[in-house]
């Protein structure tokens, strides 16, 4: 990795998830076992994983200003790690991938209709990428470290915690995000999750995964459990906006989403987070700017949804700015 400053901007860290994402766009009901749908286009093999995607669209946002964004992740020693080199030739974000033999890429087969997604997911090598394939020296150069799927990495959950305050005792100024993506096994409350929160800066899960992991009934409740480890929690609420509540307030602020045409829900909250980040930092993480962070962030996932794939098009102001 390149010093974090010496090209003038932000350099931000994206660690965690990347997947080949087989996509494949039905209507609004799911195959049964015995029977056949049609896909209602085609099926194509994309880039995928939470953090790539995050990667890929923080990138892109903040290629203009000079910014590094690096991606760590891994993949197996086959031919589908080709697809990440092409991301990120494509997006600018700089790749850290450990190539790990006798295990496959991570696969994603992704159903897409036109208001929500479901998946069928392999690990492969995300099963055994962990903290030791992690420099965390470098790692901690960075202004800020975001930490995607972490659902998806098994290896890190017990390191976790450590992985954190090491990183914020070799740089005190290093903030942290994290997104755990759905819990898969439904256990949501993991003995090692909530002492994880209690170092995080900034914590951004989905509705249901604020539901599942608070054991509450509603967001908000969601959000007054939440707040009381990270320091700032972002829900996202789909077409609805995103709601957010900071630890030292009791106040919750809620931005509704722009209204647009829905082709493909899959990866919006991805682009959420990485339109959160780059205007977040760039405002120097300031509290006062927490409800125009969150409209350039409502922006963002919602200009996702209009394209197929989490991130075959990738955000830019220019075209976040045509939804304000």
């Amino acid at each position: 990795m390149n010093d974090a400053h010496s090209h003038g901007g932000l350099s931000v860290a994206v660690v965690g998830d990347a997947f080949v994402d087989i996509l494949t766009p039905i209507g609004e009901e799911m195959p049964k076992f015995g029977g056949d749908i049609l896909a209602r286009s085609a099926i194509k093999q994309l880039s995928g994983g939470s953090s790539c995607n995050t990667a890929s669209h923080l990138a892109s946002l903040t290629k203009d200003l000079g910014w590094q964004v690096h991606l760590f992740t891994a993949t197996g020693n086959d031919s589908w790690k080709r697809i990440f080199e092409e991301q990120s030739s494509r997006s600018g974000f700089i790749l850290h991938a450990t190539c790990l033999d006798d295990v496959q890429t991570g696969v994603c087969l992704v159903l897409t209709g036109t208001q929500d997604r479901g998946f069928v997911t392999y690990n492969g090598a995300m099963q055994r990428f962990g903290a030791q394939h992690l420099d965390l020296q470098q790692l901690s150069k960075n202004d800020h470290v975001h930490f995607g799927g972490l659902f998806n990495i098994p290896e890190f959950w017990l390191s976790f915690p450590g992985v954190i305050r090491q990183l914020k005792l070799l740089n005190p100024s290093l903030t942290v995000s994290l997104d755990t993506n759905y819990d898969a096994s439904q256990i949501w409350r993991h003995e090692w999750l909530l002492p994880i929160l209690d170092l995080v800066d900034v914590f951004l899960p989905n509705d249901d995964e604020a539901l599942g992991i608070s054991a509450t009934d509603t967001v908000d409740q969601a959000l007054n459990v939440l707040s009381r480890y990270a320091k700032l929690v972002i829900v996202t609420l789909g077409d609805k906006g995103a709601k957010a509540k900071l630890s030292d307030s009791e106040e919750i602020t809620h931005v509704p989403s722009p209204k647009v045409n829905v082709v493909d829900a899959c990866g919006a909250g991805d682009a959420f987070n990485s339109a959160f980040l780059k205007i977040w930092l760039a405002n120097g993480k300031q509290k006062s700017k927490l409800s125009e962070c969150l409209r350039y962030a409502v922006r963002g996932g919602a200009f996702a949804v209009t394209n197929f794939g989490a991130a075959e098009v990738l955000l830019h102001d220019t075209l976040l700015k045509q939804l304000a």
